[in-house]
């Protein structure tokens, strides 16, 4: 089961955590493991290099050559259509390289949008007392409060949850705020699930105690099928594994093996993978 289908107490005990939130402890732990709750921007080329990449790809260097060869072989033998099918090959490679530079242009400045929606500092409850803390410093398993006007800064799960409605216009475009509630649901889809908060959406009206899930790049659009990725925003492999592994690959956030972990949710290593 997903952890918006589980009930509060086994969603918790599913991310080793509970009502009075982390200890400093386990904070610095997982940390360590999951890294800081930014998505990583890697350090990009040149914009014109970048557009230039996309006609000079393996496939684009096939049509290139392809190209060349039809304008040699009109040459050759004229007036046997070479010439034009050496044009339709340019305009297929221009237009395709251009679709495709804008494609990740567009992609890339989403995910830059959406790290300036996420808020600089959210309270949190840790070692039993709450405190604020920078965003960037939360984990999977934190608890925090957020009151209307608050930028959700991680996709979480609602414990508890007082007319609170989100704006979720930056994940699907609708306009109207939703309303969202506590209750466990069993939709499999998490934009459909009236106690997820995605991060980079906002609360509209309410008061709100959740429980973050899915920090950084392992935001849950990975694990439900929402393309984040494909763009600058991607970090190197283990590191994206490490981070899914609360929201998609992992026992913590599954509930597969959560029989075997004991009543208390002795979670397993969460790089394992099924």
């Amino acid at each position: 089961m997903l952890i918006h289908q589980l009930p509060l107490d086994a969603a918790l005990a599913s991310l080793r955590s509970s009502q009075a939130g982390l200890s400093s402890a386990d904070v610095a732990n997982r940390r360590l493991e999951f890294g800081p709750n930014r998505i990583e921007r890697l350090p990009q080329r040149p914009l014109v290099l970048r557009f230039l990449g996309q006609f000079t790809h393996f496939f684009a260097v096939l049509l290139w050559v392809a190209a060349l060869l039809a304008l040699i072989a009109d040459t050759r033998m004229p007036g046997q259509g070479m010439a034009t099918l050496a044009v339709a090959i340019v305009v297929v490679v221009a237009v395709n390289g251009g679709f495709s530079f804008w494609q990740q242009y567009r992609a890339e400045e989403t995910m830059a949008a959406l790290q300036r929606l996420l808020p600089d500092q959210v309270r949190v409850q840790r070692d039993g007392a709450v405190v604020v803390v920078p965003s960037h410093e939360l984990v999977p398993g934190d608890v925090i409060f957020l009151t209307a006007g608050d930028h959700v800064p991680a996709d979480c799960r609602l414990m508890e949850a007082f007319g609170v409605r989100v704006n979720i216009a930056s994940v699907t475009g609708e306009a109207r705020p939703v309303f969202r509630d506590a209750h466990s649901d069993p939709h499999e889809d998490p934009l459909r699930s009236r106690n997820v908060l995605l991060a980079g959406t906002s609360l509209t009206a309410g008061e709100a105690t959740a429980l973050v899930f899915a920090t950084g790049i392992g935001h849950a659009r990975d694990g439900h099928g929402r393309s984040s990725h494909g763009t600058a925003a991607h970090a190197d492999a283990p590191s994206s594994e490490r981070r899914n592994a609360w929201v998609s690959h992992g026992d913590l956030y599954r509930q597969d093996r959560h029989a075997d972990a004991g009543p208390h949710g002795g979670a397993v290593d969460p790089r394992a993978r099924p």
